[in-house]
């Protein structure tokens, strides 16, 4: 296992039962971590943020919410962690935060295995300097 994610399983263990940013983790979810790039997020994400990120099912996403998933459109199908703007029957639409537009495309609930990561419930490590003040008074 890579020591870094065995670090973390260690360290997110005994959390099994609290909360992290109002988000309950349940023994069983599988946990990750993601280095952020682009500009797409700011100023809620910066890059070379380090996002903790659950796969939670795709019932449990809500206005808000940011996700991580592929963008199917391209062929290196990069990462994309947008925020979710829109929950309609099937599908599942995201705009980054620092975009004029939403994404012009709707994730499918149908074909989720393609496209689906996960949820980002956290930062763990910030590369914004002014993150502290910011975020902590």
């Amino acid at each position: 296992m890579n020591r870094r994610i065995g670090l973390l399983l260690l360290f997110l263990l005994p959390l099994a039962a609290s909360q992290l940013r109002g988000y309950r983790i349940q023994v069983g979810e599988q946990v990750f971590t993601v280095g952020f790039e682009g500009s797409s997020m700011l100023p809620s994400l910066h890059p070379g943020d380090t996002l903790l990120c659950i796969k939670v099912p795709l019932e449990n996403l809500k206005l808000g919410d940011i996700l991580l998933h592929y963008d199917q459109r391209l062929p290196e199908r990069p990462l994309v962690a947008h925020r979710v703007i829109e929950i309609s029957g099937e599908a599942i639409r995201t705009k980054g935060d620092n975009c004029p537009e939403p994404d012009r495309y709707y994730l499918r609930r149908d074909r989720e295995n393609e496209w689906y990561v996960g949820k980002v419930v956290g930062v763990l490590f910030t590369s914004s300097p002014s993150w502290g003040r910011e975020n902590c008074g």
